[in-house]
């Protein structure tokens, strides 16, 4: 059986983005899987004609306003074509995207993220 080294990871960066941002909604989308029976490729043929995306960020965060995707990798994990493609298009439509293996990179785009935000925000209500 795989070691699954993203997993506690994802989980150990939600409790921090939960406790960081409290109001946020923050929604996991389980985009993949590695299942190969019949049953599993049905699903997955479904998801896909819902609009489920394929390299969609794991973590979807509102928060203030404003949306951040992250996307989450296990220490030495390697990003996909499809993610970096979707995540570029994120960007481009003014949202934020980024990477995070641990805790404390989550913990650094979050603060890089309301930093970068704070000044709009407030140049707006003025």
């Amino acid at each position: 059986m795989p070691v699954d080294r993203e997993g506690p990871v994802h989980k150990a960066i939600l409790a921090y983005l939960r406790a960081a941002l409290p109001g946020a909604v923050i929604h996991h989308s389980p985009n993949e899987t590695k299942w190969r029976s019949t049953r599993a490729m049905h699903t997955v043929q479904k998801a896909k004609a819902m609009g489920t995306l394929s390299g969609f960020p794991d973590l979807l965060v509102i928060y203030c306003g404003s949306v951040w995707c992250i996307e989450v990798k296990a220490p030495k994990g390697r990003l996909s074509d499809a993610q970096r493609a979707v995540g570029a298009d994120i960007e481009a439509m003014g949202g934020r995207w980024g990477v995070a293996r641990s805790v404390d990179d989550a913990r650094a785009l979050v603060e890089a993220w309301k930093d970068a935000e704070t000044p709009a925000k407030q140049g707006d209500s003025a």
